[in-house]
């Protein structure tokens, strides 16, 4: 609110203030010398109080007056309802001084001040702007904050939806003409199909952060689960995080999904990375053998002269074992990705990486089989 209805409405209280006093103290004091001095100080106060007022309200119809004829002034509401600036900010040419003459104005006239009729009719018509103002500015603070609202890697995803935005931004009305606040014909319709484009725009990208943050949630789950214990569940949660995906693909080209899928390739190989790495550490104690394999130590032939044996021999379980060893060994190599192409290396696959003294035949095998004579 403007300094000068400020104190407009601050001499307005000191009057009422003044008058509640001088009545009381007409009352109680009314029979004493001096009272009639003290009624007349009040009296002399409410006067300076009314002319105060009577300037500061003169002053303040001068002022609007001269801010509704001058361009400069910036309480017109002429000219585009929105623009572009150079800097690619949405400005919004509504001027917030307006909102300001629109309280001004309701407070006057609550408090009974006479307001002359051409700024009424300028309240009228900009509360008239008002409303559509008010979403006009919404919807440019959207569009200014969309950088840091969209993910980079999501922005070409959602590129109908970014174009049709800007596309009614920069469109005129439906005859191609410029859409200016003296044409509320046309203006009204405008506001409403920017705000539904605002909307939509903002209501995919919601839904778009919220699949993000899914994903993040399942490849840190995924991170947790040991690759060479539980690789078939290991396996069954990576699915799932590709399923996700693939429904997207329902929506969108593969070409504007690309940047979002190389990121979260990138994760999961940082994935797959550690888990492999780890497993090769603890090959030897966690290498999971199907079920099904039973091995017995005995004699089995009645021959006196058969030695105790295993069953199955020690070579079919060592290529069982091998088979198993394989598996695992080869899994980074296999791994497609969700682009369906090995591009991201594993560094446990360079040879540099591992242990100088890190041969997998001759690593496992002895301790293997040391183990199983032992038993």
């Amino acid at each position: 609110m403007g300094k000068h209805v400020s104190g407009i409405l601050r001499a307005r209280q000191i009057s009422f203030h003044i008058q509640d006093l001088s009545e009381g103290n007409a009352q109680l004091f009314g029979d004493l010398e001096h009272a009639k001095v003290l009624l007349s100080l009040g009296s002399e106060l409410q006067s300076r109080c009314r002319k105060t007022e009577h300037e500061l309200l003169g002053e303040w119809i001068a002022e609007v007056k001269n801010e509704l004829t001058s361009s400069e002034a910036g309480m017109c509401t002429k000219g585009k309802l929105m623009e572009i600036s150079q800097e690619g900010l949405l400005i919004v040419n509504y001027s917030s001084r307006l909102v300001q003459l629109l309280r001004e104005v309701r407070q006057l006239t609550e408090l009974g001040v006479t307001v002359p009729d051409s700024i009424k009719q300028a309240a009228k018509d900009g509360e008239q702007y008002y409303r559509f103002g008010v979403v006009l500015k919404k919807v440019a603070s959207f569009f200014n904050s969309m950088d840091t609202q969209i993910l980079k890697t999501q922005r070409p995803m959602l590129l109908n939806a970014l174009m049709a935005f800007e596309e009614i931004v920069e469109k005129r009305n439906t005859h191609g003409g410029v859409i200016e606040w003296r044409t509320p014909t046309e203006y009204e319709r405008y506001v409403e199909r920017l705000q539904q484009a605002a909307t939509k725009l903002a209501h995919e990208n919601r839904q778009l952060r919220h699949i993000h943050h899914e994903l993040s949630t399942s490849v840190v789950l995924l991170m947790d689960i040991d690759m060479l214990k539980h690789r078939s569940k290991w396996k069954q949660h990576w699915l799932e995080i590709v399923g996700r995906i693939n429904v997207l693909s329902d929506r969108y080209p593969q070409d504007r999904m690309r940047k979002w899928v190389i990121h979260w390739d990138h994760q999961v190989y940082k994935v797959l990375e550690a888990a492999y790495c780890t497993g090769l550490e603890t090959l030897n104690e966690s290498l999971q053998l199907p079920e099904s394999l039973k091995v017995e130590l005995g004699f089995f032939s009645s021959s006196e002269q058969m030695p105790l044996q295993l069953k199955p021999s020690v070579e079919e379980i060592r290529s069982i074992y091998y088979h198993e060893l394989k598996k695992f060994v080869s899994a980074p190599s296999a791994f497609k990705g969700l682009n369906g192409s090995n591009e991201v290396p594993i560094r446990c696959l360079d040879i540099e990486f591992l242990p100088p003294d890190y041969k997998i035949k001759n690593r496992f095998t002895p301790k293997w089989q040391d183990r199983i004579l032992n038993h």
